[in-house]
C-alpha cells in the first residue's frame, strides 16, 4: 500500500519528493522481478515471504510513472504487469481519478543482460542473463532474534535458480544442531563482482548440575527462558558448557548458473542440502526415496522440464562419504523446534533432492541452467 498512498500524497501535497520515493522503489523492483513475472519476497518480512507475489499489482504504478517520467524500463515492467490480464476492480477506479494513467505508455527498453545487482540492505544478489537468473538471499531477522515470529524475515531459502521451465524453487540447509532449524544466514558478504559468502555459527549449551550452594531443598526453582526452551531449572546458575557450529556458504554466480563451496564445522551431527524443483519436470541421475524425494550422492543428476534443464552435481572435498538412499533419517528437512513444538513446518512442497551427512564436511555444488539457444 505504500507506493499508491505516496503517489496520492506527492499529487495532493505537490510532494516531488514523495513520487521520488515511489520511483526510487519501482527501479529496484525491476531487478527482482523473476523470469515468471512474480517479483521476489524471500526478504521480505510480511506473509508473502514464503509464496509468489505476482507482478500484476504493480501495473498501475509502473504504468503512471513510465507515462510521467518516460522510463522505457517501466514501460516494459508494466507491459509484463498486465500480460496475464488485468484482473483489479481498482483499476477502473484508478484512471478516473489519475487520467494520466490512460496515455500511451513510452516505448520499452530492451531488458540489458546480463545484469548484476546486489541490495546491501536485504543482503539479496540476483544476477540475470538469457540463460539463468539466479537470487542469492543471506538477510535472515531469525539469528538476531532467536525467534520465528510474525514481523520477521523468516524464508531458510538461500538460494533460486530458474532456468526457462526448470525452476529450482528453494536451496535449503538442514542442520541437526540442537534442533535450532535450517540454515539461516547471519551475515552475507560481498568477495567480488558476483562472489559471495553467507555465514552462520550457532551456539547452544549443555547445562551443568547446580553448584551446591545454588541448589533447594524443595526442587522448586525459577521458571527461565534458556533461548531454545523454557524450564523451571535456573539456568542462569548453572555451569555451562558452550558448543558452537559453524556453517559457511560461498556462492560464486555465473551466467549459467552459480558454483557453492559449503563448509559445515563443529561437531559430528547430520546435515541435508534441501533443493527442491518446481512441479513440471523430470528428475534424472537421482535415486527416488519416496514421496516425491530423490537422493544425490556424488554423481550428476539433472531436472529437466520440457527443453529445458538445471544439472547438479556435488563433490567433498573434506568429510565423510555423503548419506546413501538407505538413510532416511539424514535425507530430510527439520524446520527445526520452533516449528515442531506445535507441530508445524516451513516445509517446501515440490520435487525434492536431498545431497546429505555427518559432518564436519566441505561440499561443492555445481549448478548449471541449460536452454535451447534462440532462434534469430
Amino acid at each position: 500500500m505504500s507506493n499508491p498512498s505516496l503517489l496520492l500524497l506527492a499529487d495532493v501535497l505537490g510532494r516531488a519528493d514523495l513520487r521520488d520515493a515511489v520511483e526510487r522503489n519501482l527501479a529496484t523492483t525491476l531487478d527482482l522481478i523473476g523470469p515468471d513475472g512474480t517479483v521476489e519476497t524471500v526478504h521480505s518480512r510480511r506473509q508473502d515471504q514464503n509464496h509468489p507475489f505476482r507482478l500484476a499489482p504493480y501495473l498501475p504504478h509502473f504504468r503512471l510513472l513510465a507515462i510521467r517520467t518516460g522510463r522505457g524500463d517501466f514501460s516494459r515492467a508494466a507491459r509484463l504487469a498486465a500480460a496475464g490480464g488485468i484482473d483489479d476492480p481498482d483499476l477502473l477506479a484508478g484512471t478516473l481519478l489519475t487520467p494520466d494513467l490512460c496515455r500511451a505508455l513510452p516505448t520499452p527498453a530492451v531488458q540489458t543482460l546480463p545484469r548484476d545487482r546486489y541490495l546491501t540492505t536485504a543482503r539479496l544478489a540476483v544476477r540475470a542473463s538469457a540463460t539463468a537468473h539466479t537470487v542469492v538471499y543471506g538477510g535472515s531477522d531469525v539469528p538476531e532474534h532467536r525467534r520465528i515470529r510474525s514481523g520477521l524475515a523468516c524464508n531458510p531459502t538461500f538460494l533460486r535458480l530458474f532456468a526457462g521451465d526448470a525452476v529450482l524453487d528453494a536451496v535449503r540447509l538442514s542442520r541437526g544442531f540442537f534442533d535450532l532449524g535450517p540454515f539461516r544466514a547471519a551475515a552475507m558478504r560481498q568477495l567480488a563482482d558476483g562472489r559471495y559468502r553467507l555465514t552462520e555459527t550457532l551456539t547452544a549449551a549443555y547445562y551443568q548440575p547446580l553448584p551446591p550452594d545454588r541448589r533447594r531443598g524443595d526442587g522448586v526453582y525459577r521458571m527461565a527462558d534458556e533461548g531454545r526452551f523454557s524450564a523451571a531449572m535456573a539456568f542462569p546458575d548453572r555451569p555451562q558448557d558452550e558448543v558452537s557450529h559453524t556453517t559457511r556458504v560461498e556462492v560464486d554466480l555465473r551466467e549459467d548458473g552459480a558454483d557453492l563451496r559449503i563448509g559445515i564445522s563443529g561437531p559430528r551431527v547430520p546435515w541435508a542440502l534441501e533443493l527442491t524443483f518446481r512441479p513440471g519436470g523430470v528428475p534424472e541421475g537421482a535415486v527416488p526415496i519416496g514421496d516425491g524425494r530423490w537422493c544425490l550422492t556424488t554423481g550428476p543428476m539433472t531436472y529437466r522440464a520440457g527443453d529445458d534443464e538445471i544439472r547438479v552435481e556435488a563433490g567433498v572435498e573434506a568429510g565423510e562419504p555423503l548419506a546413501g538412499p538407505d538413510r532416511s533419517d539424514v535425507l530430510r528437512y527439520d524446520p527445526g523446534q520452533d516449528y515442531t513444538v506445535v507441530g508445524g513446518t516451513d516445509a517446501t512442497t515440490g520435487n525434492r533432492v536431498y545431497i546429505g551427512g555427518h559432518g564436519p564436511h566441505t561440499l561443492t555444488v555445481a549448478l548449471r541452467a541449460r536452454r535451447p539457444a534462440p532462434v534469430l
